[in-house]
């Protein structure tokens, strides 16, 4: 979030389209923190940071429903990397339209490329 999307954020005249487009603005959440920049993140974390860097609210947000195995948040840990978690109640404030679904595909795949 920090080193990925909100860096263009802060380019001059990108804010300003975002802010005046008519555009639907859909966000989809990730699926693990990345520690040192969004560890202990929950869904609406993500969404509360990126809107006010954007100085506007999203359209949309997708969010994954499932947890990933066991093996594979094992993996995550060593880099401190947690699952998010999805506060039903939070979730049901960030915007009119939220899409829960299970984003995990069961796979044999060793890290969740993001």
């Amino acid at each position: 979030l920090f080193t990925s999307i909100i860096p263009n954020l802060i380019v001059p005249g990108v804010n300003t389209a975002i802010q005046n487009t008519s555009a639907k603005l859909i966000y989809i959440v990730n699926v693990m923190t990345k520690y040192g920049e969004t560890q202990n993140f929950q869904c609406s974390d993500f969404v509360r940071n990126l809107e006010s860097f954007m100085g506007r609210t999203l359209d949309a947000v997708i969010y994954n429903n499932s947890r990933p195995d066991q093996a594979l948040c094992d993996l995550y840990a060593i880099q401190k990397s947690e699952f998010v978690i999805i506060r039903a109640a939070a979730a049901s404030r960030l915007c009119f339209l939220r899409a829960s679904t299970p984003i995990l595909e069961r796979q044999s795949w060793t890290f969740i490329l993001y």
